[in-house]
């Protein structure tokens, strides 16, 4: 046998020995899964433009394969600061959706109470947000010389137009305000030629709307923002910020949009104070939308319910349109 071959032959006599050595020493082992009793699972944003409205479900094990348990029988009260009390009512079996025929107001402080048979009674609280209006939204385009990457027909142009967007609103003077900004682009889309009896053909328009590829640098971002972020999320982005820096100021908050369709119409564009708890919850999914792998530590998600799971939260927004040319 030749030297190299002898060599090759230890090494795989080695490599197939270690291999048995460590299957004997592998054991099965039962892990006992003991399954928690089901709780109730809350879902519900209050807002001074829409009806009060809770989504009920119940939580599930990890054995369990069914995707959702909406919750029918439950009986779900609300009460707010100034003495009203409220019974919601099931309007949608399927999604376990429970609604109230009156609307929330800014500035009042909400209780809910949901009891159902089999599950443990929940409570939460919230506050709605005082409305915080965009007093100017000014905007420039910026040159860029950057070629588009978009693959739609009839709606994407050769280069990117670069928007620069200057939001000023005025925070209230209170301990902590916590807001979103978010845009989403309206444009034109050519999808199909028709014939006409006579043989000519006419071009057909739809008008669409799309999230927005935005950056920003602004200092009042955190979290999130600070977070080296990897395609293809950096282009779609929420901006989340709390008044730290401008506490009961006047603030202009900037970022840019770049637009790669070639027949963009307007830009909408939402300004959100969220209370506390809803603004932790929905930064707390985001968080974990961006570093959910195996590999990233846990984030856990961040919730108000007593006695079960989910939000009870609140949210007041203003928006504007801003026509691009």
């Amino acid at each position: 046998m030749a030297r190299g071959t002898r060599i090759r032959a230890l090494i795989s006599f080695a490599w197939v020995s270690a291999l048995g050595v460590l299957s004997a020493c592998v054991k099965d082992i039962a892990i006992e899964v003991v399954p928690e009793p089901p709780r109730l699972a809350i879902y519900s944003f209050l807002q001074p433009d829409s009806l009060a409205s809770v989504w009920i479900s119940q939580t599930k094990s990890v054995t369990d394969r069914q995707p959702f348990h909406a919750v029918t029988n439950a009986t779900v009260i609300i009460s707010a600061d100034d003495g009203l009390t409220r019974t919601l009512n099931l309007v949608d079996a399927d999604r376990g959706k429970y609604q109230a025929s009156f609307i929330p107001q800014p500035e009042v402080t909400y209780r809910l109470s949901v009891t159902a048979e089999g599950y443990p009674p929940v409570e939460a609280i919230t506050t709605v947000p005082s409305l915080v209006s965009l007093d100017n939204v000014d905007y420039r385009i910026i040159p860029v010389n950057k070629p588009t990457d978009c693959a739609e027909i009839g709606a994407c142009a050769d280069t990117v137009t670069r928007y620069a967007f200057a939001l000023t609103f005025s925070d209230p003077v209170s301990t902590r305000n916590y807001y979103r900004v978010s845009s989403s682009l309206e444009y034109r889309s050519e999808t199909s030629n028709l014939e006409s009896s006579g043989g000519e053909t006419a071009t057909v328009w739809d008008t669409l709307t799309t999230t927005a590829n935005n950056n920003s640098v602004d200092p009042v971002l955190e979290g999130l923002e600070a977070l080296t972020i990897d395609e293809p999320y950096e282009k779609y982005r929420d901006y989340y910020f709390t008044d730290q820096l401008f506490n009961g100021q006047e603030y202009t908050f900037v970022y840019t949009s770049e637009v790669e369709e070639a027949f963009p119409l307007s830009m909408n564009i939402i300004l959100t104070q969220y209370h506390k708890t809803g603004y932790h919850y929905l930064q707390s999914i985001a968080l974990q939308e961006e570093l959910g792998d195996i590999f990233s530590e846990l984030i856990p998600l961040a919730q108000n319910i007593q006695g079960g799971y989910g939000i009870f939260s609140s949210f007041s927004q203003d928006r504007i349109v801003i026509k691009l040319d």
